[in-house]
């Protein structure tokens, strides 16, 4: 049992309660001035081409403690500076499905499926616009839990620098 979790191993099903973990992009964060936080934009939760329909996450559960789990995404995920964090219940609850998708090298590996898909040459596009507003949606359900930087200063200080900053 890990935290409350029947371990999950390589079983084929994802249980509402359990954590899915998303590493962010640099580019797709930025500092909140007025409310003093880091946030994350939508981008962060668009499928891309490369992605063939499926939004890449970690299963939390498959690791010891969740401190393991996002330091674990944050070593696979080499160009992730933050790791994002969302129940898979909450997903379902959008009408999206969850599914394993273990590899030799990654048993926690799974995807969000069913997102609609964005046409990068007219973000304007009505199909476009819904993969943004699940986007949304997507972010509205993660919260930050763990990023890159020696501390939550440096990343300020990171963000700032790139000019990644909101009043």
């Amino acid at each position: 049992m890990v935290r409350g979790i029947e371990h999950p191993a390589m079983s084929s099903e994802i249980a509402d309660a359990e954590r899915l973990l998303r590493g962010i992009l640099f580019r797709h964060l930025y500092w909140d001035a007025g409310s003093g936080q880091i946030r994350v934009d939508h981008g962060a939760f668009l499928l891309r081409p490369a992605d063939r329909g499926e939004l890449s996450v970690q299963r939390e559960a498959l690791a010891a403690t969740a401190a393991d789990a996002y330091e674990d995404t944050l070593r696979r995920l080499a160009r992730s500076e933050a790791v994002a964090s969302l129940a898979a219940g909450r997903v379902r609850e959008m009408g999206l499905r969850v599914g394993p998708r273990p590899t030799a090298h990654n048993p926690a590996h799974a995807a969000i499926l069913g997102l609609p898909e964005p046409d990068w040459a007219d973000m304007a596009a009505p199909h476009s616009e819904r993969a943004i507003d699940a986007a949304t949606m997507l972010l509205a359900l993660a919260s930050l839990v763990a990023h890159r930087a020696q501390s939550v200063h440096a990343l300020i200080e990171e963000l700032v620098e790139a000019g990644q900053v909101v009043p």
